[in-house]
């Protein structure tokens, strides 16, 4: 993915959400994971449905990096936070959102923090991490995370506005 990319969307972030929790944007991840993990199981070919789930996965990625200063981009399964592969690639892809999301919340929690998990750094390497395990995913289904960003980004949300109001609710 580019930078380019990550630019973009969270420009277009700002401009339709404003100041959000950098935590939104992560729940979206998840969240479309969620339904991506749903929709592969009813399916045995790849659909329009599932480039959206994977494009919207990268939208709120790219989201997340730009609004915590980190980059959305891939490195070699070595340099990942774990020292295994997993034969599913989307247990990886969960893992990866697992060891991101546990930075998060302890940063937010203020807790843990002389962990080795628990810093930019480690947050960067799960981002590396999840972008690795899902471009094997796409790859094995037959497209390329390019494809999703081009399907989702460039031909949909780009052009939306949304009058956002944000509520936080605990």
């Amino acid at each position: 993915m580019s930078s380019n990319f990550q630019q973009e969307v969270g420009e277009w972030s700002k401009a339709n959400f404003g100041t959000q929790p950098t935590v939104n944007p992560l729940l979206g991840v998840t969240e479309e994971l969620g339904e991506l993990v749903e929709h592969i199981e009813t399916r045995d070919r790849v659909t329009e449905h599932e480039l959206d789930c994977v494009g919207d996965m990268l939208v709120y990625l790219a989201d997340f990096c730009y609004r915590r200063g980190l980059h959305c981009q891939t490195t070699s399964k070595s340099e990942n936070l774990d020292d295994g592969y997993y034969d599913d690639p989307l247990n990886g892809v969960n893992i990866a959102i697992g060891y991101l999301n546990r930075s998060v919340l302890k940063r937010r929690q203020g807790i843990h923090l002389d962990e080795s998990r628990v810093d930019d750094e480690a947050e960067q390497r799960a981002i590396a991490m999840l972008l690795s395990y899902l471009a094997d995913f796409a790859r094995a289904r037959g497209y390329t995370l390019e494809d999703c960003i081009q399907v989702v980004w460039y031909q949909e949300v780009i052009d939306r506005e949304w009058d956002s109001t944000f509520i936080e609710k605990t």
